[in-house]
């Protein structure tokens, strides 16, 4: 730009024909609009007087048109769109289409900036029509993107993609490399919002390759890299995405570009806890976290903090998660105030450029109701935050119950059981205690006095018999070991350290290790099941999915108890990239005036003694999982619950645990 600058200076001095030499410095106020304002603002003035005077339209115009842009980079957008529909009277009378297209063009910018998207693609159509009337297709190709990019903010994809198409087949008969890259940048955008991952993946390698054959720009080349990664990542194919987005980090960090540097950190920390790298995601994270805070990036923060926020959660670190849920409602809070305060801004100038002859009364109500509006978003946040930490509050209570309902439940079992188990032991043992000892005396005695051993075999059968109780008594006490150990085994796997880890799970068998946990309470109980394969399988939790047998098999029980013939039915098929599990019962049923009301929260139809968090806890985990639950009941009849898990979890939401 320096060169251009001082080009010009040097032709200026050398051009002695008025209107060539106006033409010149219009273009030399246009080189100093960004890098020295102050000296184009006093140079435009002095061309603009300088073309009045010799009545040269076209040079007067694009004096215009100069402050207009000098107006833009001051924010002063009400002056600069008099400036601009002053330039367009004047390029009309000239008969200019180029100027007329290119002012249109500003005109455009300027509602972009005020959100008025309306206008904005009228005035970009209206460019873009004279643009094709006079032929100049680099003009055509930035303003079929800028429109795309329009629609896209507007969120009608369909013109959107249109448009870049359009923008990208242009550049494409021109040899437009440039403009090839960024409709290809916009399409991938565009697309991937549609989550049409793999057509977003292939306009960002087909820009990657334009970049790196024909359009060398480091810039281009980091956009194309992201863009990459952020299509991978959508394709879940994790490992690839995480690549892609440490070559965009290296250029961004190359670039000093560090809002690119936090995305990108983002990015990489989000697809290592998608792969359950969790030290790396953490590490990728906090380096975001320091960079955007050092920024003092609202917007990046809140990302950030919401990925960490989820990190934690998933660790189980309620304390570290519920402290970025603090610091991302925080940042979020002072984002939407800010972004109210701009939007209040864009308001006021579009209130002057369109009102002007009533602007100080509608000003003043403007401002009474932004001010009212102001005190209302204040009220509204703080209710906000109130509501949110009492659904926190009652979500880490209510977890709590689901948790002592449950453990106090496989409590009680567990302890029966395992008291039956002693039972048996203590009794085994009292009888080989009490078993007389062999009495020797009596043996030798026999031996000297007994000569036909008649007293001898009468002691030895009865000694026999003796020795058979012992037999019988130390089976009974090892069946009773092998029962407790049996007990403590599936106690671990449904409620031990390995009952939380995700992982591949067998349906049948975690659905009797519940059973034979509630074994007291169901022995009467005819179970019978229906299970296509013995091989069911789910990626789950042991823990969670256990849980759900337990609950069904309890309210199960209840329902039966005066039954004369109770009666189980447990059928398992696999249906649709998923498991379906039929339990039903031939008990009392459920009456049609609470089925809908037994998943809620502590309802319960048998008092103080139920928590009534068990169906809650049932329908919880099954939405987790991302599942679906029917309830089937007639009154004396019985209750059917079907349930349906996917195979996968890869969809499985996040469940607040405490």
């Amino acid at each position: 730009m320096a060169t251009n600058i001082e080009t010009l200076r040097a032709q200026i001095e050398q051009e002695t024909e008025p209107r060539a030499k106006i033409d010149l410095q219009n273009r030399l106020v246009f080189e100093l609009s960004y890098s020295n304002p102050e000296e184009a603002q006093t140079l435009v003035n002095a061309v603009a007087q300088k073309a009045e005077q010799l009545g040269y339209a076209v040079g007067l115009a694009n004096s215009y048109r100069n402050m207009g842009i000098l107006d833009i980079y001051q924010s002063e957008y009400h002056h600069a769109l008099a400036h601009f529909l002053r330039a367009i009277e004047l390029y009309k009378d000239a008969g200019c289409k180029e100027g007329l297209a290119t002012t249109y063009n500003n005109m455009g910018v300027i509602y972009y900036y005020l959100i008025d998207y309306e206008n904005t693609l009228t005035y970009y159509k209206k460019s873009l029509q004279l643009s094709e009337e006079i032929s100049d297709y680099e003009t055509q190709v930035s303003l079929l993107s800028n429109i795309g990019a329009v629609y896209a903010q507007m969120e009608n994809t369909r013109e959107a993609k249109h448009y870049f198409e359009r923008s990208l087949a242009l550049a494409e008969a021109h040899q437009d490399y440039e403009g090839q890259v960024n409709a290809l940048h916009n399409l991938a955008h565009v697309t991937e919002g549609e989550k049409l991952h793999q057509a977003a993946l292939n306009y960002a390698l087909k820009a990657k390759s334009i970049v790196e054959n024909h359009y060398p720009s480091q810039r281009h080349l980091m956009t194309c890299w992201s863009g990459i990664g952020l299509a991978y990542r959508g394709l879940e194919r994790f490992s690839e995405a995480i690549d892609f987005y440490q070559r965009a980090l290296e250029l961004s960090r190359k670039l000093h570009d560090k809002r690119e540097q936090v995305i990108g950190l983002r990015e990489i920390g989000e697809c290592y806890i998608a792969l359950h790298q969790m030290e790396n995601a953490l590490d990728y994270l906090k380096q975001a976290e320091h960079l955007a805070e050092a920024m003092d990036s609202q917007e990046l923060e809140i990302n950030v903090y919401e990925s960490l926020f989820r990190l934690y959660e998933q660790q189980n670190d309620i304390a570290a998660a519920l402290a970025y849920h603090k610091k991302y409602h925080q940042a979020e809070i002072t984002v939407l105030r800010e972004k109210y305060d701009q939007n209040t801004q864009l308001l006021q100038v579009r209130f002057q450029v369109e009102q002007k002859e009533r602007e100080a009364e509608l000003y003043r109500r403007e401002n009474e109701e932004l001010e009212r509006l102001n005190a209302e978003l204040e009220a509204t946040n703080q209710k906000l935050v109130e509501t949110q930490a009492q659904l926190i509050e009652s979500q880490a209570k209510r977890i709590q119950a689901e948790k002592r309902a449950t453990l106090g439940e496989l409590a009680g079992m567990v302890t029966h059981e395992i008291n039956n188990a002693l039972s048996g032991i203590r009794s085994s043992l009292e009888q080989i205690y009490h078993t007389p000892r062999l009495d020797e005396d009596r043996i030798w005695h026999c031996w000297e006095n007994d000569q036909e051993g008649t007293e001898l075999q009468a002691y030895l059968a009865k000694r026999r018999m003796e020795e058979d109780h012992i037999i019988a008594a130390t089976e009974l006490a090892q069946r009773a070991e092998v029962r407790a150990e049996q007990v403590i085994k599936d106690l671990k796997s449904l409620v031990g350290d390995e009952s939380q880890e995700l992982g591949t799970i067998h349906l049948v068998e975690i659905f009797r290790k519940a059973v034979r946990l509630q074994w007291e309470r169901l022995e009467r109980i005819n179970i019978i099941e229906d299970i296509e394969s013995e091989d069911l399988t789910l990626t789950a939790t042991s823990g969670e999915i256990g849980q759900l047998f337990l609950i069904l098999l309890s309210n199960a029980s209840d329902a039966l108890k005066d039954h004369s013939e109770p009666e189980i039915h447990v059928k398992m098929q696999t249906q649709n990239g998923g498991i379906q599990v039929d339990f039903s019962d031939n008990g009392c049923g459920i009456p049609p005036s609470i089925q809908a009301e037994i998943f809620h929260p502590f309802f319960t139809t048998k008092g103080e003694s139920s928590s009534g968090v068990g169906l809650s806890t049932f329908k919880r985990i099954i939405d987790a999982y991302n599942g679906t639950i029917h309830l089937k009941s007639d009154i004396g009849k019985g209750t059917t619950f079907s349930f349906w898990l996917p195979e996968d979890a890869k969809g499985k939401t996040a469940v607040f645990k405490s």
